[in-house]
C-alpha cells in the first residue's frame, strides 16, 4: 500500500499531499478502492482522522485532517463560512487575461462528491479568482496541436461548487489540461500529447482567514 506524504503535522491536524486520481474519502463501505482518509488511517493506526474538506479525484495537493473532533468542527465551519482562502495551480488552454474573475452562476449538480450530494437545482452563487503566471505554446508536431497557446494560472474560488475551477474555466473559454469532462475533443487530443494522465489543478496553500 502506498503511504500519503505528510506535509505538517502537530497534536491538532495533519496536512497531507493528495495525489490525483485518489479520493479524499469514500462515497460508500462497498466500494473497494482506498481514499486519502483510508490509507492516512492505516499510516496512524493510533490516531483518530476526522475529514475536513475535500479535494476532487483528479485534484492533486493540499489535505486537511483533524486529529481531534472539536478542532474538526471548527475547520468544517471555516470552509462552510468561506473563510479559507484556497489558492490553486493550473494548466490552461488558450491565452487568458492577466487577472480577471469569472462570476457566472453554476447549477446545482445532483452527483456523488465524495459522500456528498447536491440536488438542490437551479444555480448557484459562484466567484473564482485568477491571474495568469506563464504563457507557453506548445512544439508537437503533430497537426493541429503544434503552436498551440496555453497558460498557467493562478486561481483562488471563493465559493466551493462543484468542479469550480474546472468549470469556470471550461464556460471562459480556458478548459484545463488533461480535463476530458469539461473539453473538447480536439483539446482532448491535444491533451493527450502532454502524457500527463491527469488533470493539470494543483491545490497548493490554504490560509485560514
Amino acid at each position: 500500500m502506498a503511504r500519503l506524504k505528510i506535509l505538517f503535522r502537530d497534536r491538532d491536524l495533519i496536512v497531507i499531499h493528495k495525489p490525483s486520481g485518489m479520493k479524499t474519502y469514500r462515497d460508500s463501505k462497498k466500494e473497494t478502492e482506498l481514499s486519502a482518509y483510508d490509507v492516512l488511517k492505516k499510516q496512524f493506526v493510533e490516531a483518530q482522522i476526522y475529514p475536513v474538506h475535500r479535494l476532487d479525484r483528479g485534484t492533486c495537493g493540499l489535505l486537511i485532517f483533524a486529529l481531534k473532533p472539536d478542532v474538526a468542527n471548527l475547520m468544517q465551519k471555516a470552509f462552510r463560512e468561506e473563510k479559507v482562502r484556497k489558492t490553486y495551480w493550473a494548466l490552461v488552454w488558450g491565452d487568458p487575461s492577466a487577472r480577471g474573475e469569472w462570476k457566472k452562476p453554476l447549477e446545482a449538480k445532483e452527483k456523488e462528491k465524495d459522500g456528498e450530494k447536491d440536488a438542490r437545482g437551479g444555480t448557484q452563487r459562484a466567484l473564482t479568482k485568477f491571474r495568469t503566471r506563464g504563457r507557453f505554446e506548445t512544439d508537437s508536431g503533430e497537426e493541429g496541436v503544434s503552436g498551440r497557446k496555453f497558460s498557467w494560472i493562478e486561481c483562488e474560488p471563493k465559493t466551493g461548487r462543484l468542479h469550480q475551477i474546472r468549470r469556470h474555466a471550461s464556460e471562459a473559454g480556458f478548459p484545463l489540461v488533461g480535463d476530458d469532462e469539461y473539453s473538447t475533443a480536439e483539446l482532448k487530443k491535444a491533451s493527450a500529447e502532454f502524457k500527463l494522465k491527469r488533470i493539470a489543478l494543483s491545490a497548493i496553500r490554504l490560509e485560514f482567514m
